[in-house]
């Protein structure tokens, strides 16, 4: 109680600063900007910070009082920073992680990016045209000399009333590309690699049960395993992928032409495949070193979108990963904001993690108040199925639970909602793809899918009905093994698969024999 009262104490003086009188008054907005201060605060004498342990700890006094407060006769905030805890907003400090943020680009930048790259996927039209016409003239004096061919294709474009140039034509259609990566990446929020994966034909639509007309974009995402996956995206979106379809069919059609002189050349030459993997693809360009027609990467990107900010004089080192970010800090302050689908479309393994994402140093204490809600539903929603009677589950934490559940009820909530945000606040989840993991930290081996029998019996692990197919799955794959494996040690270790696979199964209500994994019949 003396070391509670000794660090609650700057917080009590800090508000008194602010002309706050009583606690009701204190919002998380405030306790927020409290933690930066402490995050920011040098000593006098040293010029160092706090010391992590003594920034956890004196945020940890302002949880406790929080915490304390509920049971006050005067309505209080749960807690001070909802979603995260002391011991993260304290890891925070460590300046290796605030450099390595991706910087959230401002309102104005976004805004002038967005507008030019909007109008010339606007202008689109006319630009394709003119390329149409140019390849049909091109094709016309083919067998001519480079004069001659350079004579009529500025005549054609003369004659369509263009007169700024080839040059200037095909540095348009450079930046109308561009303009459509842009719009397409601040409509859907996608990573880099996953509009890399867009292919001709990425959207369809279909009619809500209420009318509307949603549109959904597919391609692949690999940094979280998904694989094939779907976006939600406006009809502006829409018009910009058909634009950059529009835009890569020439590209697509030397593609082809390369994979059939190579199968001619030899059928077996491993780039055929490579150049397959490409030749759907709407965002084509040339490799810098081999000149042949290849999805762009990263880099290329970033310096398409560079040069795109130079030419429309717009202040801002910009890169690819901050669009997506930016989709997150609109859709977290738009009140039309559908946070379950930003939720899904995000497909972070931590439910903690979008919030810590969203995070900058201006704005970050708006994006907190106005996210953590659906966080707090998603772990609320979560931990109300695990406490329901009829829930199986399996894991050390889940069979805690369960034991849990049988007991007396606790009197020290209020209610069960109480209770319930409680612990959504208390507890850390995120999933691995085979349990929720309720650890503090990442480093338990059990979150690698080759060691994921580990959560079977960790305490730190819930494993329930969506997780039952990954281990109906296993269990199948290792049962396919028994006849197939001969030596005594991997064979010992086979069968201990089995077992820790099938009491997972068993918890979760499969009913399995207890014979046919028995190391003895074999």
């Amino acid at each position: 109680m003396a070391a509670f009262i000794l660090e609650i104490h700057f917080f009590l003086h800090w508000l008194s600063a602010q002309n706050i009188c009583t606690l009701n008054q204190v919002t998380v907005e405030l306790c927020l900007t409290w933690a930066r201060e402490l995050q920011q605060y040098q000593s006098i004498k040293t010029g160092k910070t706090l010391k992590p342990a003594t920034l956890s700890r004196r945020l940890a006094a302002l949880e406790t009082l929080f915490e304390l407060g509920q049971f006050a006769p005067e309505h209080m905030i749960p807690h001070p920073w909802p979603g995260t805890s002391s011991h993260r907003l304290a890891r925070m400090n460590n300046k290796t992680i605030t450099m390595h943020k991706t910087p959230l680009m401002p309102d104005f930048v976004f805004t002038a990016l967005f507008q030019h790259a909007w109008k010339k996927v606007k202008q689109a039209d006319e630009l394709l045209r003119h390329r149409e016409a140019l390849l049909y003239a091109s094709k016309s004096v083919a067998d001519k000399c480079p004069s001659t061919r350079a004579i009529a294709r500025n005549t054609c474009l003369k004659t369509r009333g263009w007169s700024h140039g080839l040059t200037s034509l095909y540095q348009d259609l450079h930046h109308l590309g561009t303009a459509c990566y842009i719009v397409i990446a601040s409509l859907s929020g996608c990573r880099n690699h996953e509009l890399a994966w867009l292919q001709t034909g990425a959207c369809y639509r279909i009619r809500h049960e209420n009318g509307d007309i949603l549109w959904w974009m597919r391609s692949r995402s690999t940094k979280t395993g998904e694989g094939q996956t779907e976006w939600m995206i406006p009809p502006a979106a829409v018009r910009a992928i058909r634009v950059a379809e529009r835009l890569a069919a020439p590209l697509q059609k030397e593609l082809q032409i390369e994979i059939r002189q190579k199968e001619q050349a030899n059928p077996h030459d491993p780039e055929i495949l490579e150049a397959r993997r490409h030749q759907e693809a709407i965002f084509l360009g040339r490799h810098p070193r081999t000149r042949q027609v290849r999805t762009l990467g990263g880099g290329q990107w970033n310096s398409r979108l560079k040069a795109f900010c130079q030419t429309h004089e717009i202040p801002w080192t910009i890169s690819t990963h901050q669009f997506r970010r930016k989709f997150a800090n609109y859709a977290a302050q738009s009140q039309f904001g559908d946070l379950r689908y930003l939720r899904e479309h995000f497909k972070h393994w931590s439910m903690d993690m979008t919030l810590r994402y969203a995070m900058s140093d201006r704005q970050e204490m708006t994006l907190l108040s106005e996210i953590e809600g659906d966080v707090e539903t998603l772990k609320i929603t979560l931990i109300d199925n695990w406490l329901q009677a009829v829930t199986p589950l399996a894991g050390g934490y889940g069979k805690n639970l369960m034991h849990w559940r049988q007991t007396t009820p606790s009197h020290i909530f209020h209610s069960h909602e109480h209770m319930l945000r409680s612990m959504a606040e208390s507890t850390s989840i995120r999933s691995n793809g085979h349990a929720w993991c309720t650890a503090d930290n990442r480093r338990c081996s059990g979150n690698s899918p080759q060691n994921m029998l580990r959560c079977g019996k960790c305490s730190n692990a819930v494993i329930d009905s969506s997780h039952l197919s990954v281990y109906q799955q296993l269990y199948d794959d290792l049962s396919s093994l028994k006849t197939r494996v001969h030596h005594p040690i991997a064979l010992h270790h086979l069968f201990e698969d089995i077992r820790h696979c099938k009491s997972v199964m068993k918890s979760l209500g499969i009913p399995l024999s207890d014979g046919d994994d028995d190391e003895s019949t074999t």
